[in-house]
Formats: structure tokens, C-alpha cells, sequence
């Protein structure tokens, strides 16, 4: 849950102007890194598209279940379902 709050926290409003930690290759590299990634073009680009996603949901534009299924297919190439327990 950890990484999804600071995913989600990795283009912040500061003063009304929109900071993107993922938007500069280098920087998004150490981020990725620093979360237990390997910081490469493809996984940043997913993290890209989880991170709209998450957005999308907190700012109750889509409702979750959609959003999130969604970044998961564009993410991986395939559908998966989670599991409880």
C-alpha cells in the first residue's frame, strides 16, 4: 500500500505548480530503483500508467474497479484478477 500512496504522491501540486517525479528519465530511474524497480523505459512507462490511473480514482473521475483493471491490461499485456486473502 506503501508504494501506491507514494506512487500516487510522485507528482504533487506545490504551489500550484505540478512537480513530476517520473517525468525526467533520471529521476524517474531512481524512484523506481529506490521502490524496488530497475527504473527501465517500459516499467517507468507502466508506472506512468498506474500512477493516471490512481489520479483518475482519487479524484473520483472513474470509479476503481474500471480504472485500475484497465492500468493493470495496459501494464502487463494481459488481464489479471487479484485475489483476497
Amino acid at each position: 500500500m506503501d508504494l501506491l500512496l507514494d506512487l500516487l504522491n510522485s507528482r504533487p501540486l506545490v504551489d500550484g505548480t505540478e512537480r513530476d517525479a517520473l517525468r525526467d528519465p533520471a529521476a524517474a530511474h531512481s524512484w523506481a530503483r529506490a521502490h524496488g524497480g530497475d527504473g527501465d523505459p517500459e516499467e517507468l512507462a507502466a508506472l506512468r500508467r498506474a500512477r493516471d490511473a490512481l489520479t483518475r480514482v482519487a479524484r473520483g473521475d472513474t470509479d476503481p474497479s474500471v480504472a485500475l483493471t484497465r492500468s493493470s491490461t495496459a501494464c502487463t499485456g494481459h488481464r489479471s484478477s487479484p485475489t483476497a486473502g
